[in-house]
């Protein structure tokens, strides 16, 4: 009766560990896919640029080599 009751108590005790790295493997994906999707928003942003309609001050930039690719 002792033997079986231990190996209820190990069957319990072994889910409960997989069941909390399970939640830790969880946390940390959720964490990655945030992190990740704060840097893909970041990026762009970044990306936002003005736009130039007057072609002369596009071309003083050229000349002033302030700007690379237009």
């Amino acid at each position: 009766m002792e033997i079986k009751r231990e190996k209820t108590q190990v069957k319990a005790l072994e889910a409960e560990l997989k069941a909390e790295k399970r939640a830790i493997i969880d946390e940390k994906r959720k964490r990655r896919e945030e992190n990740q999707k704060r840097r893909e928003e970041n990026t762009k942003k970044a990306e936002i640029v003005q736009m130039i309609n007057n072609k002369a001050k596009l071309k003083k930039l050229k000349g002033s080599r302030k700007i690379r690719k237009v």
